[in-house]
């Protein structure tokens, strides 16, 4: 219904967005025909410039006016068009029967267990839905969970259903009461099939619920699928204490192993963990061709606890749909971070959408050892700090999450850190950070690639330590705006 009711808006206005350009193409007619007679454009320009007590509107002035009229019920349909499509979607959605499966889709994006999933499956679908679920294991063609009502409980049923759907391929299907595949509103069974779970609802109002909702669930326990298998790993190598290699591997595997390349954007990242396992972690997401999301952060304490949660956020961040609502990025990582159960453990955080096309960087920094932007001035490079604007993220509640904005210039250096670097102490007990060369120092990089920036800051803080040992993980990275 609703893809129905998209079409249905998107013509009325393509008809709406139609007769303006016919309007604009008389306009600008030297001649046109109404009611069986030619009338010249001069003619209705003239009138209207004498009842508007105007100078005489010209043919360039027609065209321009025209043109102006046309650009503006362009946006103001794409505008309505935006509207309507919402405001569809929410009507929909908002529909009680609906609703009980839209709420549970919100509750899936934070279940990283199958516990956690079953736990939402009663909350949602069974309690406040009066619905039957069964949950199989096609892998190993056993039954992880399965509601108490007779029919889901059945052996018979997942004999059935199983013998059914052993073939089918991934994706959802509707069977009815006699456990053949029919369309939704007839069905009493929907069935959403992954590689590794079997996810099948048992309902009797499922011609009261909007179809897309289903394409929906297909994506987010998929997510889910990704997001238990990515836990496995980590929990798995986790329990081998001896195979640390394994362990530094699989993390690595959550950094991006090629930086995206932007048409305006030069980006370059440096990684090196103090042990094998590390609780720093980067990204650059391209949000389109004008958009990129800087990503850089450090969780607290070392080891596989550390690695653990790192990659939490860094998954998180990747599946998460919106990627320029950074509040809403942060909040996701915080509800993840506290599903975990581990009371000692948060991260800090700075996110950057840098866009390029209105040459600014909106950011959150989450107590984030503060980033830089260094700008050429006529007296050398100045330094802008991306100070902090909300507390650490995973073990505390928020009070306020501030996005704010910077302008930014071509040959602009956005320079981000853990604080490995800063820290780096020399054999006298002095930190890099508190010595009057660290800045001018890296002001004297910004002229460089953005590889070689990350490189030479790098280079910076092993100097300055000399042959005391590094106290801390160091991650940099870079992004130059392209002069």
């Amino acid at each position: 219904m609703i893809k129905l009711r998209k079409l249905l808006s998107n013509i009325l206005i393509s008809i709406g967005m139609g007769s303006v350009f016919a309007l604009f193409l008389i306009f600008i007619s030297p001649r046109f025909l109404f009611l069986g007679k030619f009338y010249s454009a001069n003619d209705m320009t003239l009138a209207v410039s004498r009842l508007a007590r105007i100078p005489e509107i010209t043919q360039f002035h027609r065209f321009v006016i025209g043109a102006l009229v046309f650009v503006i019920v362009a946006i103001f349909a794409d505008y309505l068009i935006r509207t309507f499509y919402k405001k569809i979607e929410n009507k929909a959605y908002d529909k009680p029967k609906t609703k009980v499966f839209t709420e549970f889709l919100k509750k899936i994006r934070f279940c990283y267990t199958i516990e956690n999933l079953i736990d939402t499956v009663q909350n949602e679908l069974e309690y406040s839905g009066d619905c039957s679920v069964m949950i199989v294991d096609p892998v190993e063609n056993i039954v992880l969970y399965n509601s108490s009502s007779r029919f889901a409980s059945s052996p018979e049923t997942f004999s059935s259903l199983h013998e059914i759907t052993a073939e089918y391929k991934e994706g959802v299907y509707f069977f009815n009461a006699g456990m053949q595949e029919c369309k939704l509103k007839k069905a009493r069974i929907a069935a959403v099939l992954l590689e590794k779970i079997h996810f099948f609802i048992i309902c009797g109002y499922f011609n009261e619920v909007e179809s897309e909702i289903f394409d929906t669930m297909f994506s987010e326990l998929l997510t889910y699928q990704n997001r238990v298998t990515t836990l496995e790993q980590l929990l798995h190598f986790s329990e081998l204490s001896q195979e640390w290699n394994m362990v530094a591997n699989t993390q690595r595997a959550f950094l991006p192993q090629k930086l995206p390349e932007m048409p305006m954007l030069e980006l370059a990242a440096y990684f090196k963990p103090l042990v094998n396992v590390s609780g720093d972690y980067y990204d650059a997401i391209k949000v389109d061709d004008n958009k990129t999301l800087l990503v850089v952060g450090d969780v607290s304490g070392k080891g596989l606890s550390a690695a653990l949660v790192m990659g939490i956020v860094v998954n998180t961040l990747k599946i998460a749909k919106n990627k320029e609502d950074l509040p809403a990025l942060i909040l996701a990582v915080d509800s993840a971070i506290k599903r975990m159960g581990l009371l000692d453990k948060y991260t800090v955080l700075f996110l950057g959408l840098v866009d390029t096309e209105k040459m600014t960087i909106k950011y959150v920094n989450a107590s984030m050892e503060d980033p830089m932007i260094l700008t050429e001035s006529p007296d050398g490079y100045k330094v802008k700090v991306l100070e902090s604007t909300c507390s650490i993220v995973g073990i505390i509640e928020f009070d306020k999450i501030e996005v704010h904005e910077r302008p930014l210039y071509r040959g602009d250096v956005i320079l981000m850190m853990t604080d490995g670097v800063p820290e780096a102490m020399n054999d006298e007990g002095v930190e890099l950070a508190e010595t009057g060369t660290y800045m001018e120092s890296i002001k004297s990089f910004v002229q460089y690639s953005a590889d070689d920036i990350v490189k030479k800051v790098a280079g910076l803080a092993y100097t300055h330590a000399g042959n005391q040992p590094m106290r801390d993980d160091i991650t940099i990275m870079c992004a130059k705006v392209k002069g």
